[in-house]
């Protein structure tokens, strides 16, 4: 959703026919570990440089991160964390130099779904690859934690129902 309210009509051409086929996987780095539901205080840097950015710092909990083609980073673009405001919004390609995988989360259950911590090492991106307004990427935020709720409650439901379809049988 946040690709169809957000991004322009370029950003669309390049990422949208992907990930509608699915041969483009997405994921959504907004947490850290000083920040889970307190994305104000995130840490995370975007600095400008030259025509383009510069992203540092570190995501965690970042679902399919690391098989995702495009992984949508926030990052603090101006201010002092503490503030939901001088947050942007960037899409990153899953193979941009500086973006690695750090680390993978040990869950219970979706073992078919990895968590994974990410390291954003000087990730250098043009001046298109923004989403939305700089520095108002809690409203980018706010559009996709919606669609992405509902996703978690769906698995959530089906995982209920074949617990109970298993407890039925047993």
């Amino acid at each position: 959703r946040a690709l169809l309210r957000w991004a322009t009509e370029a950003q669309q051409a390049r990422w949208l026919p992907g990930v509608a086929d699915g041969t483009v996987r997405t994921a959504l780095a907004l947490s850290e570990t000083g920040a889970g539901s307190d994305v104000g205080a995130m840490a995370a840097r975007a600095e400008r440089q030259g025509e383009g950015w510069r992203l540092t710092g570190e995501k965690r909990w970042v679902t399919g991160g690391d098989r995702a083609g495009l992984v949508l980073v926030w990052a603090r673009s101006s201010g002092e964390p503490g503030s939901l405001d001088g947050l942007t919004a960037f899409l990153v390609p899953g193979d941009a130099p500086g973006l690695r995988v750090k680390g993978r989360e040990r869950t219970l259950g979706m073992s078919a779904s990895s968590t994974v911590t990410l390291e954003l090492d000087g990730v250098e991106l043009p001046a298109e690859a923004v989403l939305g307004p700089v520095d108002q990427g809690w409203a980018v935020a706010r559009d996709a934690l919606v669609h992405g709720r509902l996703f978690v409650a769906a698995v959530a439901l089906g995982i209920a129902q074949a617990a109970l379809e298993h407890a039925v049988r047993s």
